[in-house]
């Protein structure tokens, strides 16, 4: 059931329609109950770690690419700038 919301009018009509229409009100029902079956937190939460490891190995690589790059790595521009005598 897709409703344009902002005419109440529409909405008035889709409402009244599945008040008089018991057997699309369970099959409204029925689908939002085999929707909503297919959600879990554990699902859920194995699709972010996922995300965020792909996004993780992603960023190392692009890390590791820039600092092959530029010759060093990044702890030793670190070291580097810290043998580096203070500036004045």
């Amino acid at each position: 059931l897709l409703i344009h919301t902002s005419n109440a009018d529409l909405c008035f009509e889709a409402a009244r329609a599945l008040i008089d229409d018991a057997d699309a009100r369970r099959r409204l029902q029925e689908s939002g109950l085999a929707t909503a079956a297919g959600y879990s937190i554990e699902r859920a939460a194995t699709s972010e770690i996922a995300l965020l490891t792909r996004e993780l190995e992603s960023h190392q690589k692009r890390s590791i690419s820039l600092n092959g790059r530029h010759g060093t790595s990044s702890e030793e521009r670190v070291t580097k700038s810290r043998s580096r005598p203070p500036l004045g």
